[in-house]
């Protein structure tokens, strides 16, 4: 098995710009909701990988963090997916790694103005540690930001599968394998060598409903709101955001409400004190 992931060939990494672009967009959808952050906020990645985010954020002037539960900025990155170099820059010795059978982030209570988390939360099997050790480290009124595939998607991300929640049943696995479906790592695969590394990929995925979600943020005291027809609307869509734009506002609402039906979670996390304004 071992083998066989390691065959995985590695993806092209992100743009620059792109990665910039949609932290400028986090920050700004946090300060329409009245969250603005001024440089020298102090911000936290979790999920941090080889700590992008952070250096971008550092470039833009703040004062910013990352943690992950693998060294993959060190001991880990051959574990990496992307086509990459291990970095060697000033903002390694910002990032820390967590150890999952005592989760607890290497911060103080009260540490952070602002929380983010980049397709993280499909990867989270302990959702109830990781909402109260987050709510923790935010300072009171802060809030976190994070977005995440759920159950709704079309296209399993890791696998190239359709349906996720379907993905957890070999049977769905195996016929798509036979069916020649291939996720980009996967040229030149068998079907069976393609079948067996779905398996074991899918196996550190889940895709929990909202419901479960704000069960799990209720038993960890903390207060989660879904919000993603409030992010698409902020969203440049294009040619789709121009017609949006031209609508009137309650139709632009309901627009952005089906849309969202089908897009990705954006879940905000509030510290401490902080009460939920609605659950969208």
């Amino acid at each position: 098995m071992a083998v066989l992931l390691k065959q995985l060939k590695k993806t092209r990494r992100a743009a620059p710009e792109a990665l910039r672009q949609r932290l400028v967009s986090r920050l700004q959808f946090a300060a329409q909701a009245g969250h603005p952050f001024p440089a020298g906020s102090r911000i936290l990645d979790v999920g941090c990988g080889l700590g992008d985010d952070v250096c971008t954020l550092l470039d833009l002037g703040y004062d910013a963090y990352g943690v992950d539960v693998l060294e993959l900025w060190d001991s880990d990155f051959g574990l990496y997916w992307e086509q990459r170099e291990m970095p060697k820059g000033s903002h390694v010795h910002r990032l820390h790694a967590v150890r999952l059978a005592h989760y607890q982030l290497p911060f103080p209570a009260a540490h952070f103005d602002l929380v983010l988390s980049e397709q993280l939360f499909e990867h989270v099997f302990n959702p109830e540690e990781v909402f109260s050790e987050i709510a923790r480290v935010l300072k009171p009124d802060a809030i976190s930001l994070h977005h995440f595939p759920g159950p709704n998607q079309w296209m399993e991300g890791h696998i190239h599968v359709p349906v996720p929640v379907l993905c957890k049943y070999k049977p769905w696995v195996l016929l798509w394998a036979l069916a020649g479906r291939r996720s980009s790592g996967q040229e030149g695969f068998t079907w069976k060598e393609t079948y067996v590394t779905n398996l074991e990929t899918i196996k550190y995925c889940r895709y929990p409903t909202k419901g479960e979600l704000r069960r799990c943020a209720a038993r960890a005291q903390v207060r989660i709101d879904f919000t993603e027809a409030q992010e698409i609307r902020m969203r440049r869509l294009g040619r789709v955001g121009r017609m949006m734009n031209a609508m009137p506002a309650l139709l632009r609402g309901a627009v952005a409400r089906a849309i969202s039906l089908f897009a990705q979670r954006f879940m905000v996390l509030y510290g401490c004190g902080r009460k939920a304004d609605s659950n969208t």
